[in-house]
């Protein structure tokens, strides 16, 4: 009868120089093998009267030497990582050149190895791209603060949240790049199970040897360097914990071409906005406009007539940073077509016939400007009113109301409701209102 014998794998990775920036001496054959090393020199002038420099026989370092001179030569490391087997350096006693920083000290063993095969997929993206895909499906992580990059509010990301609410499988971003590791002939470390170092100062790692070569004193030993893996990060000046980076953008005007109705202290921060204003000869006989109080809005108002003025947005793309209109419930005025996720709407005023001194200037939403005034919007209706959405807090501006009597809340703004209503044409009245902004007909189609 036959036996058969199973033997264990081998487990065998390229021996590589080690992780870290640093420096060896230059041997006479020239640095080591790897393409990555830099070289360099030191020609040192030492002291001329009676020269006494001397050196080992043999010496077989690189550079001139002499009683009165010599010359260092340096085989420099500048890469961190020159290949994906890179270890620690080993314990032991020996020194090398620094170059930055000094390559750490161990303070884990590796106690188990998972070999096999890995695949990851890594994306990349923009942060603007980053912020849509946050606004979009994780919008509790998103918060508003202050002024950053020279603008007057921003958003950041509260990175803890988000990767809470990320799923396994999630991914985003337009670039994407595939890593690969080990294959099934030949498996690859692919997972590793670290202990502290000082848990090898116990008894069970030493069960195996013979007593003789046991240590001794193995608590007090264990003791002594949990003190110093403890000690020693405040020693390095090293942070107590890694913290993820503040990922934030300014908080502009979202992307498109629109208009807000001007507020009494004028257009919101930007530069960029273009002014206009309607002149409405209203209903003169018996005259009943009225109005909020207070009324915030710019532009004359009166019991015959009244003036709207507007800040328009002409310019679809005003800084890198521009994010699309968040989902919420809220009209804005068009300007040539509405933004993604809009619905149109309009109003029609039915302005004085008799004696009519309608009149108009400058930048105007579209719509028809003539005896009577039909306005257009466009109107969000695809979320909450009482969700807040994420716009610029730098200045005051102004909302319009979509198919509910309830604001748009905004993070880090206070709001109120106003309203104007007009006292139309009387004889044979044609206001009209169509689409989900919040505006209603009354009495003989006043509006």
């Amino acid at each position: 009868n036959g036996s058969l014998k199973h033997n264990d794998p081998i487990i065998r990775i390229p021996l590589t120089w080690p992780l870290g920036k640093y420096g060896l001496p230059m041997a006479k054959s020239g640095c080591p093998n790897g393409g990555f090393w830099h070289t360099g020199w030191r020609y040192h002038d030492t002291e001329d009267k009676d020269p006494n420099n001397h050196w080992s026989n043999p010496y077989d370092l690189s550079g001139r030497v002499g009683k009165s001179y010599m010359n260092q030569e340096f085989c420099i490391k500048t890469k961190s990582r020159t290949s994906r087997y890179n270890m620690p350096w080993p314990e032991g006693k020996y020194c090398i050149f620094k170059k930055e920083d000094c390559p750490a000290a161990q303070t884990h063993i590796v106690s188990e190895v998972e070999l096999g095969t890995k695949k990851i997929d890594r994306y990349k993206s923009s942060y603007v791209d980053f912020f849509k895909y946050a606004m979009k499906n994780l919008k509790a992580a998103m918060s508003v603060s202050g002024g950053y990059k020279g603008f007057s509010s921003s958003v950041s990301i509260d990175f803890e949240r988000f990767t809470a609410s990320m799923t396994s499988g999630t991914s985003f971003g337009s670039e994407k790049v595939v890593f690969r590791c080990g294959t099934r002939n030949k498996p690859e470390p692919i997972g590793l199970k670290l202990i502290s170092i000082d848990r090898a100062f116990d008894d069970s790692f030493f069960k195996a040897l013979s007593k003789k070569y046991q240590c001794q004193n193995l608590a007090q030993r264990r003791t002594n360097v949990k003190k110093i893996l403890k000690e020693y990060p405040g020693l390095e000046g090293a942070k107590t914990y890694p913290r993820d980076p503040t990922v934030r953008i300014p908080l502009t005007w979202p992307l498109g071409k629109y208009g807000l109705p001007m507020a009494k202290s004028g257009c919101p921060n930007g530069g960029f906005w273009h002014t206009g204003w309607r002149y409405h000869d209203t209903e003169d006989k018996d005259p009943s406009n009225y109005w909020s109080n207070p009324y915030d809005l710019a532009g004359h108002v009166g019991k015959s007539n009244m003036e709207q003025k507007f800040c328009m947005k002409i310019r679809f793309r005003t800084s890198t940073y521009n994010l699309p209109w968040p989902k919420g419930k809220y009209c804005i005025f068009k300007k040539e077509y509405c933004p993604a996720d809009f619905e149109e709407a309009y109003v029609r005023w039915d302005d004085e016939d008799d004696n009519n001194n309608n009149k108009r200037g400058g930048t105007l939403p579209k719509g028809y400007y003539n005896g009577n005034t039909r306005i257009e919007y466009c109107c969000r209706t695809d979320g909450d009113a009482t969700e807040a959405i994420r716009l610029p807090t730098g200045s005051p501006f102004v909302l319009i109301k979509a198919n509910t009597h309830l604001c748009q809340e905004v993070d880090g703004m206070t709001h109120r409701s106003e309203y104007f209503a007009w006292d139309t044409e009387d004889k044979d009245p044609q206001a009209n209102i169509h689409g989900p902004i919040n505006a209603e007909l009354g009495a003989n189609r006043n509006i």
